[in-house]
């Protein structure tokens, strides 16, 4: 990859912009009471309810329901929703004012598997955090797999993004921190970087341009 030759970059919201850690969910149940955590985390798989609620599919109440049908405990909905936003952590200031940077030199794009619940807490989050609007007002568009109906790392998500903004897939960035995800974007011809933990994303630009 030639840094030159990028003129648009696609950044993942979970691990890349945002801190995370999913186990936190389960921890959080545990401490509410709840004894059938992996059970109830592999009920939530084999019904397809993760699967659902990221691309739409259901509704958060639906996705409620489901959590406080299979614990074996009962739950209200605020307990389930404070267990679920419980692994998104922070965005550290110096990862904003690097994508602040970055927008000057490059269009932006953020590409996010997500969901309802989570979209309204990290908005909370970046409103009452970052005095912004919205996650969306730091890029060029946001996609959001709960608003498009399909998640990655489907080519259809990629080809969407794309499309709708008629870019060369040659001369865009795709960082995430799943090489699944990756290596659908790279099939479709867009360059590709996997953020792992030992490196941290403003690292990977001076002055809001590449130097990977």
């Amino acid at each position: 990859m030639k840094n030159n030759d990028i003129k648009n970059i696609i950044f993942d919201f979970g691990g890349v912009i945002i801190n995370i850690e999913p186990q936190k969910v389960g921890e959080t149940l545990q401490k509410m009471g709840v004894s059938n955590v992996e059970q109830l985390h592999q009920r939530l798989i084999e019904e397809g309810i993760y699967y659902k609620i990221e691309i739409g599919a259901i509704k958060p109440q639906d996705f409620r329901d489901a959590v406080k049908d299979f614990a074996d405990i009962k739950l209200s909905d605020e307990q389930v929703d404070e267990a679920w936003n419980s692994l998104i952590l922070e965005i550290p200031q110096a990862r904003i004012e690097v994508l602040q940077q970055v927008a000057k030199h490059y269009w932006t794009f953020l590409l996010s598997n997500t969901n309802e619940i989570h979209y309204h807490f990290y908005n909370d989050y970046v409103q009452q955090t970052f005095k912004e609007g919205e996650l969306k007002d730091f890029f060029e568009r946001a996609y959001f797999s709960h608003e498009m109906g399909m998640r990655k790392p489907s080519d259809e998500i990629f080809n969407v993004v794309l499309k709708e903004n008629e870019l060369n897939p040659q001369e865009t960035l795709f960082i995430d921190d799943s090489q699944e995800n990756l290596d659908t974007a790279s099939r479709l011809g867009i360059q590709t970087y996997l953020l792992s933990e030992e490196r941290e994303l403003t690292e990977m630009f001076n002055g809001g341009r590449l130097v990977i």
